[in-house]
């Protein structure tokens, strides 16, 4: 009996460890499957990201860590080093399916994203195991989430508008693969205040950058012509360096850069376009090498601060309105190679003497119409027109010197130069 009584007290104590280790052993059973599990939706989410790969991985990691802790509490000797603790992984790329695309043979071309609310992206290089080469025309206009953006350096080329309008974006970083760079590329993105273009970039489209905040800009070696509206109301750009691979500077490229304030011209731009420069009302100073051919229309008009040009010989046309409007413009260097004056070309400016040179042959018409402060006008020896109202309203002009060359004068070409004692005219 006693025999009996001691084997069942050693069978029970065999069953209670035994239920004890299966206990035990399920837990850990249940906690390696939940690890495994975990482990499998964590190598599905790298290996295929994705809204559905990453919510089912963070499920998991919220229950994973919820019995975690659990059991965590429940055994008092469990020591920290047994709590599993991990963290969702940080997405260097932004995830494929949240971007539109299509298919360009062996090509990705980025055409627009899915998901709405994202405030950063990066740009995957491949999609679908092709390289992403292209951002398509319109592809972000008017995310107004976005504030930052970086661009793979497998793409070539940047479409038209493709951020236009992203009011937000302050930060872009633009590869040294890209080659090209469409109109309105990043117009009216308000926020962006500064921009490295890479040397790869040869021609800068219309309205690039028509950015109200930019400060900083940079423009490589490499570039030649500065397109319509490139810099158009850039209005806190202060400087800017134009590289000497610069040949043509475009229709408005600057034109209502108020803080604009030193431009340094390369000495092989050969075209300044219209409005190139009109508007930039802290310009003080400006010299036209002789490489430029024609001062387009209006191309210096309304700088309110200019009070110095220095055009270098080489230069044959003054454009229609060039530097009217210009109220300080004082000093005014005109060369020997200028061919004409266009009509209103120094309108209402501060100019105190003027010397015409006979390679000249035309002054336009109301070319220093109401320069006021205007006293002496030497026109030399070549000079064949004065066109209409020329001097109209140069009131304090007392000295006019009008060669015999001159062929024609137009009507009231002197009108209301009230200072001027007598005008002589050559042969008549």
């Amino acid at each position: 009996m006693k025999n009996s009584r001691k084997f069942l007290t050693v069978g029970i104590i065999v069953m209670l460890v035994a239920g004890f280790i299966c206990f035990t052993g399920c837990t850990k059973t249940e906690k390696y499957l939940d690890d495994e599990a975990l482990n499998k939706a964590y190598k599905m989410y790298k290996k295929h990201p994705s809204n559905e790969t990453l919510s089912e991985y963070r499920k998991l990691l919220s229950e994973y860590n919820k019995k975690d802790n659990l059991n965590t509490e429940s055994n008092s000797n469990n020591s920290q080093e047994n709590k599993i603790i991990r963290e969702i992984p940080i997405i260097k790329e932004t995830p494929a399916d949240y971007f539109d695309y299509e298919k360009d043979g062996d090509h990705i071309i980025i055409t627009g994203l899915l998901k709405l609310d994202l405030d950063s992206i990066v740009i995957p290089k491949k999609i679908e195991d092709l390289t992403v080469t292209k951002i398509s025309d319109y592809a972000f206009l008017n995310f107004e989430s976005l504030t930052k953006v970086t661009i793979p350096d497998t793409v070539t080329e940047i479409g038209n508008s493709a951020f236009g309008s992203c009011i937000n974006l302050s930060s872009i970083t633009i590869p040294d693969s890209v080659k090209k760079i469409g109109d309105s590329a990043f117009s009216e993105c308000e926020r962006l205040r500064s921009v490295v273009i890479p040397a790869s970039v040869v021609n800068m489209a219309p309205s690039v950058f028509e950015c109200e905040r930019l400060t900083s800009i940079t423009i490589p070696q490499g570039v030649t012509e500065i397109g319509k509206e490139t810099f158009h109301c850039c209005k806190n750009l202060r400087s800017i360096t134009i590289p000497d691979s610069v040949t043509e500077i475009g229709e408005f490229s600057f034109s209502a850069c108020f803080n604009l304030s030193n431009i340094i011209l390369p000495n092989d731009v050969t075209k300044i376009d219209n409005n190139a420069f009109s508007a930039c009302h802290s310009l003080s100073s400006i010299t036209i090498p002789g490489s430029v051919i024609e001062i387009g229309e209006e191309a210096f008009a309304q700088c309110k601060n200019l009070t110095s040009v220095t055009i270098q010989t080489g230069v044959k046309n003054i454009g229609f309105q060039a530097f009217s409007g210009c109220g300080r413009l004082i000093n005014l260097t005109i060369p020997n190679s200028i061919e004409k004056i266009d009509h209103r070309a120094f309108w209402g400016c501060s100019l105190s003497s003027i010397t015409i040179p006979g390679s000249v042959i035309e002054i336009g018409n109301y070319a220093f119409l109401e320069c006021t402060n205007l006293t002496s006008v030497i026109i030399e020896d070549g000079v064949k027109k004065i066109g209409e109202s020329a001097f109209c309203g140069c009131s304090k002009l007392i000295i006019l010197k009008i060669p015999s060359s001159v062929i024609e004068i137009g009507k009231e070409a002197f009108r209301n130069c009230t200072s001027l004692p007598k005008v002589t005219i050559p042969g008549s």
